[in-house]
């Protein structure tokens, strides 16, 4: 269970590349009809408000039960974002667990927990971009203030130094603490979520085990070690050539920092949406002004990137309502809709080899407006960077990268243009 869309590949890709068939729906009502090893369900509740949050939450628990999944895995963002204690209590309810197991650290990617407090390159979370997230600003570093604020869940921390003890002393305190309905444990090392795992009772039904993707590519490791099958993860195929078309909506300083590289290279041509046209009563025009003129470098075979202009992101956490058609909605959600349109708009119009979406808001938009409900996960880019083909719809197979705005490093956007082009020319 993920929150986010690119968050929901970045948790099932230590799976597909460890061999299992894994997908990712963008809805539970699909769950009955996919056939697959692994199935993550994106809720796309991160950013939308803590009631809405619960009832998807509630709908995908139905779901789970009526298939008699045989592994539940709550997925959580690696910086805190969303609704973390709603929805973990919200799970444990439906359920029928008796606690949950919280390990949100990353450390591959600079995110630890450290005495109880979620650090970002040893930063507490709550100070750095994270804390000004236009769509789920973190207000608190401190996992079980996090926790209290939003359920009334009897939370317990196991400190680092427990963790590196091992697996027996973690245990250990995990006897200890049998009235806890939440425990949080700290980690700062692969091998530390290693241990966790190897003291946790995987399988238990009556415990919710909860983290990033850091702790699912140790829970991956666990179940892969003698595994049943040595088939190599499913390659997309693609018998056409044409050029990549990338769809920026995240406004992560990581993201935009990749844009911005990208734009120096001369085969790919980076287009800004003006914000201020966006939010105005001539937000169509802006969005056929910038799909015509994307039509026009596609069609001579450049790469194309969509963003925002620079220095929106201001404005878009300023600014955290607008109003659109029918009605108030979010301006994250909004403006994803219209990165949605465009690419409907483009895929209609012309064939590009592939498409790279970054920000999970904006990738499920785009695929939902492409008429998908989801996507097969094919590889491994880089750390939390996934290759996938689209599921269900006119696109069925078209080749994706679905990539979580805050990573990568500044080449993070050009890789996986290239990553596309490389696999375009292996089918050719």
């Amino acid at each position: 269970l993920a929150d986010d869309f690119t968050g929901a590949h970045d948790v099932g890709l230590p799976f597909a590349v460890s061999g299992f068939k894994t997908v990712v729906i963008n809805s539970p009502e699909h769950l009955a009809s996919v056939e697959a090893d692994i199935i993550v369900i994106d809720t796309g509740s991160r950013d939308c408000s803590e009631t809405e949050a619960t009832q998807r939450l509630q709908k995908a628990c139905c779901a789970i039960k009526e298939q008699n999944a045989d592994l539940i895995y709550k997925k959580v963002d690696s910086t805190l974002r969303g609704h973390i204690g709603a929805e973990i209590a919200c799970v444990q309810r439906m359920l029928g667990q008796r606690a949950t197991i919280l390990c949100p650290a990353f450390p591959a990617l600079g995110r630890t927990t450290v005495g109880g407090y979620h650090l970002l390159d040893g930063i507490p979370v709550d100070q750095t971009a994270t804390g000004r997230d236009p769509g789920s600003p973190v207000a608190t570093a401190c996992l079980s203030d996090l926790i209290r604020f939003q359920t009334s869940l009897d939370v317990y921390n196991i400190d680092l130094k427990i963790v590196s003890a091992g697996e027996g002393a973690i245990k250990e305190v995990l006897n200890q603490s049998p009235t806890a309905s939440l425990v949080v444990l700290d980690a700062a090392t692969p091998e530390h979520l290693k241990n966790i795992l190897a003291a946790v009772d995987v399988g238990a039904q009556d415990t919710l085990i909860c983290g990033s993707a850091g702790l699912a590519g140790s829970m991956a490791d666990y179940y892969c070690e003698t595994p049943d099958s040595t088939d190599p993860p499913y390659e997309e195929e693609r018998p056409s050539t044409g050029p990549v078309l990338t769809i920026a909506g995240s406004v992560n300083h990581v993201s935009l920092q990749q844009v911005a590289v990208a734009s120096n290279i001369p085969e790919i041509e980076v287009l800004y949406l003006d914000l201020n046209t966006l939010l105005s009563d001539n937000s169509e025009s802006e969005i056929i002004r910038v799909a015509d003129t994307a039509l026009s470098h596609l069609a001579v075979g450049s790469d194309v990137v969509i963003a925002l202009a620079p220095n929106s992101e201001d404005r878009i956490a300023r600014d955290d309502k607008v109003k659109a058609s029918g009605g108030d909605c979010s301006l994250v959600v909004y403006l994803a809709d219209c990165f949605g349109e465009i690419t409907k708009i483009l895929m209609g119009s012309c064939s590009p080899s592939g498409l790279v979406l970054t920000g999970g808001e904006t990738a499920e938009r785009v695929v939902q407006h492409l008429g998908s409900h989801g996507a097969r996960l094919t590889g491994q880019i880089m750390d939390g960077v996934a290759s996938a083909v689209l599921l269900g719809g006119p696109y069925q197979d078209i080749p994706l990268v679905l990539k979580p705005g805050g990573f990568g490093d500044p080449d993070g956007l050009i890789t996986c243009i290239k990553h596309l082009h490389a696999s375009d020319a292996k089918a050719t």
